[in-house]
């Protein structure tokens, strides 16, 4: 991805260098292999300074229309910045719980919807889920730092009907119990 990315002291970004990319691509990999409709109704939720929007634009082109939100007012604000030359892109800087019962309110998401996740390492939790369940998205992607809040988060979505379409695993931190995991659903 040919994309440069400001971020604000204290904003989150991937310890390696070279993981950022690595994620960004395997998202965008998915992305591509679910049919993403960069028309669509999509949805970058946990999404920091914008890696995952500005990596579907830089695949599918500046007119992607995608919203971006984030609970740290200065990430968003980055956001906004990393992403001003995408069109549709808007950063909406809001815990992901208010803004997904704000979207709740209006029904279910059209059929041409991605939502793409990336909770803390405490995951989404049941109330992200329940909302996630309720707007009934065509697709998501989840990207996940801890496998046991992700099987936690997977459970009600595949009994629900999500299907799991690809699991990807990346040891970004040698030596330790930690990786990150992207999830692929599709319903």
């Amino acid at each position: 991805m040919k994309r440069t990315f400001r971020l604000s002291p204290g904003a989150f970004w991937q310890v390696h260098k070279e993981a950022a990319n690595l994620l960004a691509n395997e998202v965008v990999g998915m992305a591509k292999a679910q049919g993403f409709d960069p028309q669509g109704q999509n949805y970058d939720l946990y999404g920091g300074v914008g890696l995952f929007s500005g990596a579907l634009a830089a695949a599918f082109g500046l007119d992607l229309k995608i919203t971006t939100v984030e609970a740290s007012k200065t990430a968003a604000e980055d956001a906004k910045r990393n992403l001003v030359d995408i069109k549709g892109a808007k950063s909406v800087a809001l815990p992901t719980e208010r803004f997904l019962d704000e979207l709740a309110s209006h029904g279910k998401l059209k059929s041409n919807s991605t939502v793409i996740i990336d909770p803390p390492r405490s995951g989404a939790g049941r109330h992200v889920i329940d909302r996630l369940l309720e707007l009934s998205p065509a697709h998501l992607i989840y990207v996940a730092c801890d496998p046991i809040a992700l099987s936690r988060d997977l459970k009600p979505l595949t009994e629900d009907g999500y299907k799991i379409q690809k699991i990807s695993a990346f040891d970004l931190f040698p030596h330790t119990h930690h990786f990150e995991t992207i999830v692929s659903l599709v319903k």
